[in-house]
């Protein structure tokens, strides 16, 4: 039987190289770099982080030949393509290849699993609050 090993492991502190500053959570990531003793750092982190603090955001080529950012508009557009299969799973190569000059192609859904009910021990009380939680998180940044 023939082991491989998978290079790029799942970790958000890979790869781990000289120099290289680990953080934690998506914040802490963008936090880090904004701080100015931190001038020139890189990171990844998603849209809303980096839109709230200011800095730019790369834009991604898409297959209509255009170079488009990840804007709650272009994501939507893109993810038209998307498909649902039955069992819930997203099928994104319709996304990735979307011809529309305005899509944005890296799209993807993010899932929230709440309940539907106020069956105990969830009450009408808990689905207020977390109705402003759903609100506040899944709000686009502005």
């Amino acid at each position: 039987m023939k082991i491989t090993l998978n290079p790029c492991p799942a970790t958000s502190l890979y790869p781990p190289f000289a120099g290289s500053v680990a953080q934690q959570l998506s914040d802490g990531v963008a936090q880090f770099v904004s701080t100015p003793s931190n001038n020139g750092a890189i990171t990844y982190v998603e849209y809303g982080y980096a839109k709230y603090r200011g800095f730019p955001v790369v834009s991604v080529l898409n297959k209509a030949g255009y170079y488009t950012q990840p804007t709650a508009e272009n994501v939507g557009i893109a993810l038209t393509r998307a498909v649902i299969n039955a069992d819930r799973t997203q099928n994104l190569t319709g996304v990735y290849t979307n011809p529309d000059p305005r899509t944005y192609p890296v799209s993807s859904y993010s899932y929230l699993i709440v309940p539907t009910t106020t069956a105990a021990p969830f009450t009408t009380a808990k689905g207020a609050t977390l109705g402003r939680f759903i609100l506040y998180a899944c709000a686009p940044a502005s």
